[in-house]
């Protein structure tokens, strides 16, 4: 036998053996799907059983609860509607596997629905004549349900077995497919490396240059295999790493920011801090001048009244003297008292109703007295309908009086100091000014002359510059507020204080 005709020869075995085994391939596969179908229809009668187990037992329960007519006709449609479907499905089993064999069962089927129906029915009445318990039906249809359901389990047990055995067979007889189709497959297989091996270098290159920080690489092409969806995640990946970059710089950028404000703000208190620790050392260094002055003129003028006894209005004179002084001196102690209980510890308020207006005019009583040695006036004005409050009228009225004193020792001679009170309800604050024509404040002191031992123009000075930080540590108490503007006009000082008025409706309740 020649080549060409070993060649024919091997070529018509081989496609006889493909036919056949195609030939076998088909009719293993409609057996198997036959098998599927009657296990299908076996499980779905599993299911109508278990159906009919439930809807017989709600419906029993629904007559021996004595329910509503309604519902009892509706349990028991229910219950026939399900019967019907199994007698159904019987039906179409029987059709399907067209045998003697099934027919047999598919009678013994429907002699059990009727068994059933029957059951039902009876038990319905046996329930409403009380003739016997209704348990003994139940149990007997509990007894049938499970035949059928036995009976249907060993169907697919049966069918089960059958589709393995079939599976096998299938098995056996294609084993020459993948033999015939081996070297096909090897070359396909060596295509198939040499494209994986192409494409695995592409995303090596890539991982390369996102792990060096191109965030703004991405792969190329549009393949929906397994290499494709892992290029594309590498391309997803590599964005939200970019955009996450992009925020963590930004909130580089922010935090530097916040560090360089904080550190400005530290260094403006540093700065602050310097300045009061100047204010503090310059205080300390002039106390002793500040206290020993007066106590100086003290112990004169009682050595001239010592010296003098026989000269009364001389002695008299002294005593006028030392008594100022010896006021001067206690104003100066309870300055230096009430700055050290405003830092160590809260202001204490004792609040009480109080008019504001009869409080300011009390102060501009006591400034007059201050003013007259200076030929200065203070008046006072009320532009307000009502001043009711509620504060600490001995803490205010020194606050107030401290602001007309600076107000008079600044204020030019024949000039007048002037205090004003209105009231705004839309800002839901009093307003208190106290106005001079003196020089003035320098814009860029104005913040400071609130601080503890601040002192302003050297030839005009007078205390120890206490005056103005306790005043503002009152009025703060009072969750006021005071600041310093420019009077209206060509010069002068005005220090606006401004009080809430919750205050004020608290006073009235």
């Amino acid at each position: 036998m020649g080549l060409p005709t070993l060649m024919s020869t091997a070529l018509a075995i081989n496609g006889a053996s493909l036919i056949f085994a195609a030939a076998v391939l088909i009719n293993g596969w409609s057996r198997a799907e036959w098998l599927v179908q009657r296990g299908t229809m076996t499980h779905q009668q599993l299911e109508i059983l278990a159906e009919v187990s439930g809807a017989i037992d709600r419906y029993m329960d629904l007559v021996e609860r004595s329910a509503l007519p309604s519902d009892v006709a509706s349990g028991k449609a229910q219950v026939a509607s399900i019967l019907a479907r199994w007698s159904s499905s019987v039906t179409r089993e029987s059709d399907m596997l067209e045998s003697p064999h099934s027919d047999d069962e598919a009678h013994v089927e429907h002699a059990r629905i009727a068994r059933i129906r029957q059951l039902v029915a009876r038990g319905e009445q046996a329930l409403l004549t009380r003739r016997e318990p209704l348990w003994v039906t139940r149990t007997e249809i509990d007894v049938l349900i499970q035949e059928a359901t036995q009976d249907e389990r060993d169907e697919v047990e049966q069918t089960t077995a059958a589709i393995a055995r079939t599976g096998q067979q299938i098995g056996v007889l294609v084993i020459g497919i993948p033999l015939a189709a081996l070297g096909m497959a090897g070359l396909m297989s060596l295509l198939l490396v040499r494209a994986m091996r192409r494409r695995l270098r592409a995303l090596m290159a890539g991982a390369a240059a996102i792990g060096g920080g191109d965030l703004a690489y991405r792969f190329q092409g549009n393949a929906r295999d397994d290499l494709g969806l892992l290029a594309v995640m590498f391309n997803r990946m590599a964005a939200r790493l970019r955009r996450s970059r992009t925020r963590l710089e930004v909130l580089q950028y922010e935090l530097e920011a916040r560090v360089a404000q904080r550190t400005a703000e530290l260094e403006q208190k540093n700065r602050q801090l310097q300045a009061i620790d100047s204010n503090r050392v310059q205080f300390f260094s002039e106390i002793s001048h500040e206290l020993r002055t007066p106590l100086t003129a003290l112990r004169g003028e009682a050595e001239v009244s010592l010296r003098q006894p026989d000269d009364t209005r001389g002695q008299l004179e002294s005593l006028r003297h030392i008594v100022a002084l010896a006021a001067d001196l206690e104003n100066s102690i309870d300055d230096l008292v009430a700055l050290a209980r405003s830092q160590t510890r809260e202001l204490l308020l004792v609040r009480e109703p109080i008019e504001l207006c009869s409080l300011l005019s009390r102060t501009t009583s006591a400034g007059c007295a201050l003013g007259r040695p200076h030929g200065v006036d203070v008046v006072f004005v009320n532009n307000a309908a009502r001043s009711d409050f509620r504060g600490d009228t001995q803490r205010l009225q020194q606050a107030f009086l401290t602001l007309v004193d600076n107000a008079v020792k600044h204020a030019p001679a024949r000039s007048t100091v002037t205090t004003t009170l209105d009231a705004s309800p839309a800002a839901g604050v009093y307003h208190v000014a106290v106005i001079d024509r003196g020089p003035g404040i320098p814009s860029t002191l104005r913040n400071r002359v609130f601080d503890d031992f601040f002192q302003g123009d050297p030839d005009q000075r007078s205390g120890m510059g206490l005056g103005l930080a306790i005043a503002r540590r009152v009025i703060n108490a009072h969750g006021g507020r005071i600041e310093i503007t420019d009077a209206e006009g060509s010069t002068g000082t005005c220090v606006m204080v401004s009080l809430p008025l919750c205050e004020a409706r608290q006073a009235r309740a």
